[in-house]
């Protein structure tokens, strides 16, 4: 008979055993899911396949003409992005998920990342001319006035108030009267930010820019932050201007923010004042000033002017 000492010791052991093995596992479990054959590396194998697949699928619709046939039916040689995109989705090759992007530089197109090895001339349609470039060096520039090439959209004129390099943010050169949703030529139509907050998320106002950005038909917007310094939000392409925006800018361009000193213009910002619960800021055009001593509930006397994003490419 086994003395308790000895009873202990192999215990011990097989504790010691059961761990080994326990770590063994693991060590196999984590290999399986994150190795070179793991599932994270199969699942992103499968994702790398699938993309290829479909740039193989666009090399056979190049291959057969197919696609140049279709999209040079209208007698040009050279279709836009715009148009390759939705001639490879009524082909049920791409999906709305897919990214498709054109490098100028090679002539090719890639999805999702995956370049077709097809070179093609893309016309790049430009959708914005500089009414007025203040260094005149050509480029859209930071206080530059841009004006839409799409008909209809003339009065839609919009300052650049950022560029990050490929993309600009906009602002609307005027207010927005609230019941066409277009820019009018002087002054500006009231409305009340919301009716019992300062949150522009969700509120009266945030549908008004919605709505007015929803009739720039024919534009190509980005999707654009609807609160300062977070991430862009899917599917909304216009917003109100930040208060540390419009700070940054009134210094170097106070008719920018103000409006020309002929039409001065009072309208909403997008940031709550966070020292008084029921405040929002907002300029003041007329008094050359961004301010929030005013209460929001019927006051009734700021407008919307909204901020929009483009593509650089398109100017």
């Amino acid at each position: 008979m086994k003395s308790t000492k000895e009873q202990k010791g192999i215990t011990l052991i097989a504790l010691v055993v059961t761990i080994i093995v326990l770590l063994i596992l693991a060590g196999i479990a984590i290999l399986m899911v994150s190795g070179n054959n793991g599932l994270l590396q199969k699942a992103a194998d499968a994702k790398v396949k699938t993309d290829s697949a479909k740039t193989e699928e666009v090399l056979k619709l190049f291959g057969q003409s197919k696609l140049i046939d279709e999209l040079t039916k209208n007698g040009t040689s050279q279709p836009t992005l715009a148009e390759i995109i939705a001639q490879l989705k009524s082909e049920g090759v791409i999906t709305d998920d897919d990214v498709v992007t054109y490098n100028p530089d090679t002539h090719k197109i890639s999805i999702n990342g995956v370049e077709v090895n097809y070179a093609i001339n893309i016309t790049e349609t430009k959708q914005w001319n500089i009414t007025t470039d203040n260094d005149s060096d050509g480029n859209p520039d930071v206080g530059d006035l841009l004006a839409p090439t799409v008909d209809g959209l003339s009065n839609e004129k919009f300052y650049v108030i950022a560029d990050n390099g490929t993309s600009l943010t906009l602002l609307a050169e005027r207010c927005i009267n609230t019941s066409s949703k277009t820019q009018v030529n002087s002054g500006y139509s009231t409305s009340d930010f919301d009716d019992n907050s300062n949150i522009y998320n969700g509120s009266t106002i945030q549908g008004l820019v919605n709505t007015y950005v929803g009739n720039l038909t024919g534009l190509t917007l980005e999707n654009v932050e609807v609160e300062e310094g977070g991430n862009p939000v899917s599917g909304v392409k216009g917003r109100l201007m930040w208060h540390g925006e419009a700070t940054a800018l009134v210094t170097t361009y106070s008719d920018v923010i103000y409006g020309p000193t002929t039409a001065r213009l009072d309208y909403w910002l997008g940031s709550a004042d966070n020292r008084y619960e029921e405040f929002v800021w907002y300029v003041r055009g007329a008094n050359t000033a961004i301010t929030s001593d005013g209460y929001i509930p019927g006051d009734g006397n700021y407008s919307i002017r909204p901020v929009i994003k483009i593509s650089k490419s398109l100017v």
